[in-house]
């Protein structure tokens, strides 16, 4: 939704009300341009059509000039959770193959800041399951992605799902994973193999059978250890998702352990991978990080994903990158929690500079329903309770203006 309006003392008057697709955003501070959306996509966000998004797309030669820029190594990739095959949450291809499974409901468009100098990259976005036709996990998800920029680092990408339980029913084995299908250019993606190094915990995927050479492999591991890498050849009739993915396929890829195929090519190749099953327990917090890199030879590619997990292993990395983005932004509404809510809900906002502010709160036809706060706040991050159950199921807007700026967002009462 975008909203667009003239401000006075009362009222705000909203001159277009557009509902869009979730929105995506790029990261690009590396040699990988990669997008995400708030709908639980990676890469391209229009599968099949692929026209919408970035998809691991570098830039980089290797020594034997193997040129691979602009080329979009990443066909699919998406988001699944499940702890039982009978309900998968997911965003990617289904039982009919060319049409994505649409379980996740945005709640905070997917967005990226760069740091001043440069050095790194930082976006983040929240979706729910709620759009599952079959009954969801009243799972809340944040996306928090970063890329870095420096020498050793400019080859991985770091992803980190913190995962809530917003019902009131605890759940064991919850299972949180993706589904990731590349396409090597060098082999036109149908003579790809792939492979997972219990070593390294690394599952990959080269151009050919050789690890030793020097030709471009991508990979991908979790940082507390992959429980699941499994390797699908997407033509094959029994475990193929050619003639579509069904939730069974996806639960055994996801729940299969190190007991799966661990060698597949060439051909057409999918990786899935997931982390340890959690309990999930209610108003709780998961976190299950991945990391997908690349390099040319597995040498190359084992040194970024050994670097990237040294660099996500320090908890405060992902928290001081977002501190570092906010502190350049000079107003900004962060988050919203619980979204839907019924009838609480806590806002969560932050300003540069010391400065009067006002919050408040519109419904959507333009009429003040209450102030939250007037008066003057110093730097800093700050949040406040709104109680409305003395309102109408609805929309209303969140309205934070400081310093001749103002920012909106949108949030939504369900009794």
């Amino acid at each position: 939704m975008r909203l667009d309006f003239e401000a006075s003392d009362s009222t705000i008057t909203f001159s277009s009300i557009v509902v869009r697709q979730a929105h995506f955003a790029t990261l690009s501070a590396n040699t990988i341009s990669l997008s995400a959306d708030s709908k639980g996509h990676i890469g391209y966000i229009d599968y099949p059509y692929n026209s919408k998004g970035l998809s691991f797309v570098i830039q980089q030669q290797n020594a034997d000039g193997e040129e691979v820029f602009g080329e979009p190594l990443l066909f699919e990739g998406g988001l699944m959770l499940a702890a039982d095959e009978n309900l998968i949450s997911d965003a990617v291809r289904g039982i009919d193959s060319p049409i994505q499974e649409n379980d996740f409901t945005f709640i905070k468009p997917f967005e990226v800041q760069q740091s001043q100098d440069g050095s790194f990259e930082y976006g983040v976005g929240s979706f729910t399951d709620e759009g599952a036709i079959n009954g969801s996990y009243n799972a809340l998800v944040k996306l928090e992605m970063c890329e870095y920029s420096d020498s050793g680092h400019d080859q991985y990408i770091v992803l980190k799902y913190i995962v809530k339980n917003q019902g009131e029913t605890t759940i064991e084995g919850m299972r949180l994973g993706l589904f990731l299908d590349f396409d090597l250019p060098v082999s036109n993606g149908l003579e790809d193999y792939g492979f997972y190094n219990s070593d390294d915990d690394i599952l990959a995927m080269a151009v050919d059978g050789n690890e030793g050479n020097n030709r471009l492999m991508v990979g991908t591991t979790v940082l507390d250890g992959i429980y699941s890498p499994y390797l699908i050849n997407n033509a094959d009739a029994e475990m193929g998702t050619y003639d579509g993915f069904t939730d069974h396929e996806k639960w055994i890829s996801l729940s299969r352990g190190k007991n799966g195929p661990t060698e597949r090519g060439p051909g057409d190749i999918s990786l899935v991978l997931s982390g340890q099953s959690f309990t999930f327990v209610p108003e709780e917090e998961n976190e299950i990080t991945i990391i997908l890199a690349y390099g040319f030879g597995y040498n190359d590619l084992r040194t970024q994903v050994l670097n990237a997990k040294e660099r996500a292993k320090n908890p405060t990395v992902l928290e001081m990158e977002e501190e570092n983005v906010l502190a350049q932004i000079p107003l900004a509404i962060i988050s919203i929690y619980p979204n839907p809510f019924n009838p609480l809900t806590t806002i969560k906002y932050s300003i540069q500079k010391p400065s009067p502010i006002t919050l408040e709160v519109f419904d959507i036809l333009g009429q003040k329903v209450t102030t939250l706060f007037e008066g003057y706040k110093e730097a800093g991050t700050y949040s406040i309770n709104w109680d409305a159950s003395r309102q109408a199921n609805g929309i209303y807007i969140a309205v934070l203006k400081a310093g001749g700026i103002t920012k909106t967002e949108k949030m939504m009462m369900v009794k």
